[in-house]
């Protein structure tokens, strides 16, 4: 069935009231439009997306459900610039809106529940039926995407997939880090498995977990711990704060959330991965630094000790090259770690 044969047959849909119906006549004529609208692929900033519409059609791009809590928020919600650019901006048409971390939100729209989560809140937690036709479509679509399904009155109504493609410094910022001594990175994830699975080849992650909730973060970064090992957590997401508080240092990024920022150790003022590498070096340079700085002294006041016990040198000589020492050691820690960024002309 072509684009417009199913939208011909959603356009005849009973769920649509009189102005819904104006607002689709309004674009009947233009196929490209209405596949960009209702069909996708749409960009918005890093994440690709694109619904899948076999499920069910009608209500899916109509009734937009306003989700400001993840990253995806303006995908879904259609609520940015470029949405309103192409006419996606829709009246709101619910209200009590319940989110559950982690899993989804609830709502109500015309007197019927709404759901809108992950497979497991839907399909498993809620008990939502689905067709034969709906599991083989599921099946068809939902491999290497992050799904968010839609259920209206207890009945599947549609299914979005989004493509949230690692960050292109991604890949080299993980093998940088095993050069500098990291033995061992794990992607921990809510995303389905194979959306991990996927990332985690294209990245070079030997090991990943996959639809882990906030709890089951924080524990396995505790069992990480048990194991001897010392655990460095990075985060930006509600659901990574348990994990950042339990790790032994946690970084967030620039557009992390406010709660990730507050319980992190670091707030990096980036939000290119590169930075890490960047952390990691310094952190490296200072604690050499710090070494350096604490041997010299060591060896120098011990050797004014003992010159000082065989009188080889006055007491007011002790004292001043000990206090010459000491500025010394703070002029020299003043210098750079790192060599400065050269910044193109």
């Amino acid at each position: 069935m072509s684009y417009m044969q199913e939208y011909e047959k959603w356009l005849t849909s009973p769920a649509l009231n009189e102005q819904e119906h104006a607002e689709l006549e309004s674009i009947r004529d233009d196929e490209k439009e209405i596949r960009e609208r209702f069909y996708g692929p749409l960009e918005f900033g890093t994440a690709g997306l694109r619904g899948t519409m076999k499920v069910g059609l009608h209500q899916m791009n109509i009734h937009v459900i306003r989700w400001a809590t993840q990253g995806f928020a303006n995908v879904i919600c259609a609520e940015g610039e470029e949405a309103k650019r192409r006419g996606l901006s829709h009246e709101e048409y619910h209200s009590q809106v319940q989110y559950i971390v982690a899993h989804g939100i609830s709502s109500r729209l015309h007197g019927k529940k709404v759901l809108v989560g992950s497979y497991h809140f839907l399909f498993e937690d809620e008990r939502i039926p689905l067709t034969e036709e709906q599991r083989l479509t599921i099946r068809n679509h939902a491999r290497g995407k992050s799904n968010i399904f839609l259920a209206i009155g207890r009945r599947a109504i549609g299914m979005i997939g989004v493509s949230d493609p690692p960050r292109p410094e991604a890949a080299e910022t993980i093998a940088r880090l095993k050069r500098q001594g990291i033995s061992s990175i794990i992607m921990l994830t809510g995303d389905s498995e194979s959306a991990a699975r996927a990332i985690s080849r294209q990245l070079g992650i030997t090991e990943y977990r996959s639809q882990v909730l906030p709890e089951d973060k924080a524990r396995f970064i505790q069992q990480l711990k048990k194991s001897g090992k010392t655990v460095c957590m990075v985060g930006d997401g509600i659901n990574d704060s348990p994990a950042l508080s339990c790790a032994d240092v946690s970084v967030s990024m620039k557009d992390s959330s406010d709660i990730a920022r507050e319980v992190a150790d670091i707030s990096l003022l980036s939000s290119s991965l590169a930075e890490l590498v960047v952390l990691r070096e310094l952190s490296c340079a200072v604690l050499e630094k710090i070494e350096r700085n604490y041997r010299f002294i060591i060896g120098f006041n011990s050797s004014l000790i003992l010159l000082g016990m065989f009188g080889l040198i006055t007491p007011d000589l002790s004292a001043f090259l000990h206090n010459a020492s000491t500025v010394y050691v703070s002029a020299r820690s003043t210098r750079r770690c790192l060599p400065p960024v050269r910044v193109p002309k």
